[in-house]
């Protein structure tokens, strides 16, 4: 089997949640033009920081580090509190709704308490896990994670025995998904994350194209039959850049977990095999998927059937990224500054190649 990988362009810059090095990396997000909140919400508000940082403790001294922020689909400041590195993430309400992050926080734990290398989630002074703050710029919902250690995958060589063990620990993670029983909040299925698309697309003018090919892959997933083997919980954004390897105990810690999605499990294989081809095109894709499934079918099996349909998770993947592009320029604010125009010209080249390829799809 071949992973036949689409390329998506992005910025090339990189930003450093392990804060490993002093690279400043204040607008690169800006930059890729993926998973984006709204273009009205990626400024720098600093006092929107400080108004949601008083609900934890930080040391004064370390507001420096205020400067290496990054803007995307979440709002990710980092600081320290008794010497210790965290990071502040937080989103507008109306962007993202809190129920959907304490679910998040949910697994989180789940994954924590069975072993697994994730970020430790940190309470605020008042207790609690999640804030939900009113300030003069709207409500926000706002977390605190500890920063993970180990060096962050997308900044090592690729060797055949790190490919096996990041393929390990996406198997692991998939184990631990299996027996994952939410308690209080539950996550979306990708039958919820369609239905999004399709109502969303068809509130916009001249998608049709992108309205039937959502009808289509909703055709397509149906066909497949879903069991607890290969469905369930899933990271959907388990990347080169959400991964970090702790040398020394060979670890995988597992970031960034904010898309979580009830999905089949190969999306996440056919999502970092691209990603890994993305980030490293002189590899040989055939050599990296031997490897990493290699890994993965060392702790869990793959369904031989949904093996042979990785086709309609990749158009799945084009399609989600077309309309979280599509909407983040949903809302274009007055006298963009000039980043702003160079990110919206950037999302635009994204869609425009998305389509692209979804209309040579059709034609095959």
């Amino acid at each position: 089997m071949l992973f036949l990988c689409a390329k998506i362009p992005k910025g090339k810059e990189k930003y450093d949640f392990a804060l490993q090095s002093n690279k400043v990396i204040s607008q690169n997000m800006r930059e890729r033009g993926m998973y984006m909140l709204k273009l009205k919400y990626l400024e720098d508000n600093r006092e929107l920081v400080m108004r949601l940082l008083e609900a934890w403790t930080y040391d004064e001294e370390s507001l420096i580090l205020l400067e290496q922020y990054r803007i995307s689909s979440n709002a990710v400041y980092p600081y320290k509190c008794r010497g210790e590195v965290h990071l502040l993430r937080f989103s507008p309400t109306v962007e993202k709704a809190p129920e959907i992050i304490r679910a998040e926080l949910e697994y989180l734990k789940f994954l924590k308490e069975n072993g697994y290398a994730v970020p430790e989630i940190i309470l605020s002074n008042n207790g609690h896990e999640l804030e939900v703050i009113d300030t003069p710029w709207g409500a926000y919902s706002a977390a605190v994670f500890k920063r993970v250690k180990g060096e962050r995958l997308d900044g090592l060589t690729l060797t055949d025995e790190i490919i096996i063990g990041y393929g390990r620990a996406l198997g692991e993670l998939h184990l631990l998904s299996q027996k994952y029983k939410p308690k209080a909040y539950k996550r979306l299925s990708y039958d919820e994350q369609l239905d999004y698309m399709l109502n969303t697309m068809t509130q916009m003018n001249n998608e049709d194209l992108i309205i039937c090919a959502i009808k289509e892959l909703r055709k397509d997933l149906a066909s497949l039959t879903k069991t607890q083997e290969n469905y369930g919980l899933i990271h959907y954004d388990y990347e080169l850049d959400n991964v970090f390897f702790e040398r020394e105990s060979k670890c995988y810690h597992v970031i960034d977990f904010d898309d979580a999605v009830y999905h089949y499990y190969m999306m996440d294989i056919v999502k970092c095999i691209e990603n890994i081809m993305e980030e490293h095109p002189e590899m040989d894709i055939e050599h990296v998927e031997s490897y990493l499934l290699k890994g993965y079918t060392s702790v869990k099996s793959i369904d031989p059937v949904i093996l042979e349909n990785t086709d309609i998770f990749k158009r799945y993947f084009q399609i989600y990224q077309y309309v979280r592009c599509r909407v983040s320029l949903s809302e274009p604010i007055d006298n963009p500054p000039q980043w702003m125009v160079n990110v919206t010209h950037h999302i635009e080249k994204i869609l425009q190649e998305i389509q692209l390829m979804i209309k040579k799809s059709s034609k095959s």
